[in-house]
């Protein structure tokens, strides 16, 4: 990288003016849980809702270095001018520094390059945002006027997760490797947009540092798994308490003078439609939202009712395309509520046949169960697409007609026409507001899908116990969600 010259770096770098690209990420990833780990109050693995130090799934690991010499040794060779060579710059008007994971340089201009390992075509836009970035970054070495404002994003299969660093020291196995598809070289155009957001986003970062960051609730992994932010938003009135109101969505409003969502229980309906520009169904909901808090308790907005009692729950717990294995809905749960009575079915897939045969099973059934509602959490952005999928992957020709006529799901119920108290409505926390126990340790969907990997490598005794984990979990699930629903329709 000799065409380059070195940037002084010898210069002290006031903390509170000097914005890095990490800074810019991790800002808009969560302000908040920047600010305390700019502040020192955590530290960077905290930020990223790891428990320990260490990733939780180390063995799946590929370390950046790694991933930047496996796209050094696999470009075609016909791709000329990327020098990847990490190192720092720096803009001291725009007091901004970053590391690009390389450059292309054609003509005396610096283009900067990014290296993402991914399964997607689309460009996340933080991946244009970086560029964008670094495309600042570099200005004051380019050595042509006004260049055209580019970028690159050289693209490696996310497969390539399952190798680590002994493979690459091998180079058969490397070859093997790059045999399987070598990496994409993505050319992106850097709009005016892009540049407006990140010197936006490099004042809020100052503006952060001088005067601190407020909690709120949002999905970031660390504070997803904070109960007292979430009680500390809830105390002072958050906007983000309100459902369909994210943190950005949050700031957007309180630009326009809405402050709390007290703001909408004070204001007049008509008038907040149009001064923050929603549907005037959006707003009764955030206002159902607020009277909830304040009287604590289930408030209807809506206009449908749940009349029902008997019903069919069922559960699917699935993986998609992951490392080392196939799509596939390894567990089938299935609750029967008759007379308040619950009748429980497990169906396993340890192979793509048996797959097959418990989704016939299921759409058995749900026939011998004649018009009873077919119930699910979430089913429509989550079981029923899947149950799509992998009858178009199986061949299983048979109508899905009966089943979307009778289906509810629940989540969407609530969604649409109730607000309780709580800022989320996850089954969990529906679960916890009505106060039904789980009793599975299971976390999660993901944490489910790691231990299913480690029943099918088990044997004996072991893949006994995570059979019978694994099937608790989709239990507990399919309990919450029968009564739920009871409790609902008794609102």
């Amino acid at each position: 990288m000799d065409e380059i010259a070195s940037p002084d770096l010898t210069a002290q770098h006031p903390k509170g003016e000097w914005v890095s690209k990490s800074d810019l990420v991790g800002f808009l990833r969560c302000p908040y849980a920047f600010w305390l780990l700019d502040t020192g109050q955590i530290r960077s693995w905290q930020a990223l809702g790891w428990p320990s130090p260490q990733p939780r799934h180390q063995g799946l690991q590929v370390r950046h270095e790694e991933v930047l010499e496996i796209a050094r040794r696999s470009l075609p060779a016909r791709i000329r001018g990327f020098v990847l060579d990490s190192r720092v710059f720096r803009n001291d008007d725009r007091k901004i520094l970053g590391r690009p994971d390389g450059v292309r340089i054609t003509d005396g201009t610096l283009f900067p390059v990014v290296i993402k390992v991914t399964g997607e075509d689309d460009i996340p836009r933080t991946d244009e945002l970086a560029l964008a970035f670094y495309w600042l970054v570099l200005k004051p070495y380019q050595e042509v006027g006004e260049p055209e404002r580019r970028g690159y994003v050289i693209a490696l299969p996310r497969w390539l997760l399952k190798f680590g660093p002994q493979h690459l020291q091998q180079p058969d196995m490397f070859d093997e490797i790059l045999a399987m598809g070598r990496p994409k070289v993505r050319r992106v155009r850097l709009r005016r947009e892009l540049f407006d957001e990140v010197l936006a986003t490099c004042e809020a970062i100052r503006r952060a540092r001088r005067d601190g960051v407020k909690p709120r609730i949002c999905k970031c992994p660390y504070c997803d798994s904070r109960p007292k932010i979430v009680r500390a938003a809830m105390k002072a009135k958050d906007l983000t308490c309100i459902w369909g109101i994210d943190r950005r969505r949050a700031a957007s409003l309180e630009r326009l003078g809405v402050h709390s969502y007290a703001d909408f229980l004070d204001g007049d309906a008509d008038q907040l439609v149009q001064q923050c520009g929603v549907s005037p169904r959006t707003m009764a909901g955030w206002q159902a939202h607020g009277r909830s808090y304040e009287e604590r308790r289930a408030v209807y907005f809506g206009e449908d009712r749940l009349k029902f009692q008997d019903m069919l729950v069922f559960d699917l717990e699935y993986q998609g395309l992951t490392i080392g294995d196939d799509s596939r809905i390894w567990l089938i749960g299935i609750c029967a509520v008759v007379s308040g009575r619950q009748k429980y079915e497990f169906l396993w897939a340890d192979s793509p046949l048996k797959e097959r045969r418990n989704i016939l099973t299921l759409f058995e059934r749900l026939e011998k169960s004649g018009r009873m509602p077919v119930v699910t959490w979430s089913g429509r952005t989550a079981d029923l697409p899947q149950l799509r999928n992998a009858m178009t992957r199986l061949r299983i020709r048979r109508s899905c007609h009966a089943l979307f006529a009778r289906h509810i799901d629940a989540l969407a119920f609530l969604c649409s026409n109730m607000r309780l108290p709580i800022p989320a409505f996850g089954l969990k926390d529906v679960a916890e507001y009505f106060g039904i126990a789980r009793e599975s340790g299971v976390a999660d969907g993901r944490e489910a899908n790691v231990m299913y990997r480690q029943y099918r490598e088990a044997r004996g005794k072991e893949k006994t116990s995570l059979r019978r984990e694994l099937q608790g979990y989709n239990r507990d699930d399919l309990r919450c969600v029968a009564e739920i629903v009871g409790r609902l329709a008794s609102v």
